[in-house]
């Protein structure tokens, strides 16, 4: 995989789950700017800069798909997220949305050792806590 910033992996991230949840391989721009909190002209910039290390597609007025490459990252971060998510809210009691916050810092720790241990202590949970699939690598 390649090696990306935080922000690029919150983009990547954010484009995955986007799709996830409106079944589609491209993403409007505007609600890719929404999820991530951003400026138009930031997520542009930021697209365009996922095109030149091959992670994602632009096409202008059309949106963004993630490549094979773009998408294992974004699935691998999502589903960090969801993990630490689990633990903050189950076992150190903060509640959803505070764990949800936390867990977007956390979900770009690349240790998959440590997020394999997470995920068996915390009984291999096939569901996030909003009820949505956690992403299989």
């Amino acid at each position: 995989m390649s090696k990306t910033t935080k922000t690029e992996d919150n983009y990547l991230r954010a484009i995955y789950k986007l799709t996830e949840q409106c079944s589609t391989e491209t993403v409007a721009t505007n609600d890719l700017a929404a999820e991530i909190g951003a400026s138009a002209a930031s997520v542009t910039d930021m697209i365009k800069k996922l095109g030149e290390k091959a992670l994602a597609a632009y096409t202008p007025y059309q949106g963004v798909s993630l490549t094979k490459e773009g998408r294992e990252v974004g699935v691998m971060i999502r589903r960090n997220q969801i993990i630490w998510e689990w633990f903050l809210n189950k076992e150190l009691n903060f509640d959803e949305k505070e764990a949800a916050v936390i867990a977007s810092d956390l979900a770009v720790i690349r240790d998959e050792k440590l997020i394999s241990a997470l995920y068996t202590f915390l009984g291999n949970p096939q569901k996030s806590l909003d009820g949505g699939e956690i992403p299989v690598l």
